[in-house]
């Protein structure tokens, strides 16, 4: 009874926001070209910003976080799609950053996912950005509060038309989870929002796998799990940096831990806005644990959650066992508070 009532006001309030917030303009109260700081963990009041991204970051990923919503807006099928008319189109203008190089987008009409690859040259970044609930259907994957295994427990739900190389993939992908602990949950909806499609993860991952080393999306066959990517690798690999909104931020976070456990020797960045709870205490314990703190001369997973105000979906699902990982960011905590609008991108 506890989950039905959990599940039917989450709906609600994802309903409410979902009515308002990708039509809100993009705002972030963070000034240009500055870092953000954090104190030393030694109390000495030495300050440092090892960390934490560099505001013209976090202005990028918000302006991409509010952009990916605007393509299925414009029925965009692709990068391909985008032209000086879409740039300026009155009702749904598309704004991406001048320095970004657009390779990759998809809309899985049957899960409702959207997700959004750009690259920049100047900033050496590749952003992976999930749109937010904007229909039904990701609409019922925020109200699916049942806990699962975190990952592709199950890559494909019809095996019986893979052929043995199709089958050997997705092993493969699947095996990259093996070492993650096994009492760790996450909520169901979220993570099927990001592996549930195994041919779309699948492509994913590879066009991730080329735009880091230099390539483009256009082809997305190579084997990222046998590195036999075709392209010549760069001396340095372009950073990943995953964001979103909403169900788009949680999306983020599971996509960033599963890039860290690809890629164990790399920095991973997430950089998400009014995210939701995602796991149980196992969950945060496992993530938290890859944090740069705790990560000694390897590659680290770092995530960082910005909230606006009171907004409710960061505060929800409001389960006693979900917790939140990663560092919290709270912005604008004065003037005028207007619950719905405090959650709009």
């Amino acid at each position: 009874m506890i989950r039905l009532i959990d599940t039917v006001v989450f709906l609600l309030v994802v309903l409410t926001v979902y009515a308002i917030s990708p039509h809100q303009s993009t705002t972030v109260n963070i000034k240009r070209d500055r870092e953000l700081w954090v104190k030393n963990s030694d109390n000495n009041n030495t300050m440092h910003d090892q960390y934490f991204p560099n505001s013209q970051l976090v202005l990028d990923m918000a302006t991409i976080s509010h952009a990916v919503y605007r393509f299925k807006w414009n029925k965009f099928t692709s990068c391909h799609d985008i032209n000086s008319e879409s740039l300026h189109n009155e009702t749904y203008p598309i704004r991406l950053p001048n320095h970004t190089e657009c390779l990759y987008y998809t809309h899985d009409e049957s899960l409702g996912t959207q997700v959004l690859v750009l690259r920049s040259s100047l900033y050496n970044y590749v952003s992976v950005a999930y749109a937010g609930t904007d229909d039904w259907k990701t609409a019922l994957a925020d109200g699916d509060i049942l806990m699962s295994e975190f990952g592709p427990s199950t890559l494909n739900n019809s095996t019986t038309n893979m052929t043995a190389e199709m089958k050997q993939k997705e092993d493969g992908i699947r095996s990259l989870f093996t070492n993650v602990p096994t009492d760790v949950r996450v909520h169901r909806g979220f993570n099927n929002n990001v592996f549930a499609n195994s041919s779309e993860f699948v492509k994913l991952l590879n066009c991730i796998e080329s735009a880091r080393l230099g390539g483009d999306c256009e082809n997305t066959s190579p084997d990222i799990i046998n590195n036999s990517i075709e392209s010549e690798k760069l001396s340095t690999p372009y950073e990943l940096i995953t964001t979103g909104h909403s169900l788009g931020a949680a999306s983020s976070v599971l996509l960033g831990a599963a890039l860290y456990l690809l890629y164990p020797t790399e920095t991973i960045r997430t950089i998400n806005y009014g995210c939701p709870k995602i796991g149980n205490a196992e969950w945060g314990s496992y993530i938290d644990s890859r944090q740069p703190n705790q990560q000694k001369g390897s590659g680290s997973l770092e995530i960082f959650r910005f909230v606006n105000k009171i907004d409710l979906v960061p505060r929800l699902p409001e389960l006693p066992l979900l917790v939140h990982v990663g560092h919290t960011l709270q912005m604008s905590v004065g003037g005028v508070i207007r619950v719905s609008v405090s959650h709009a991108l």
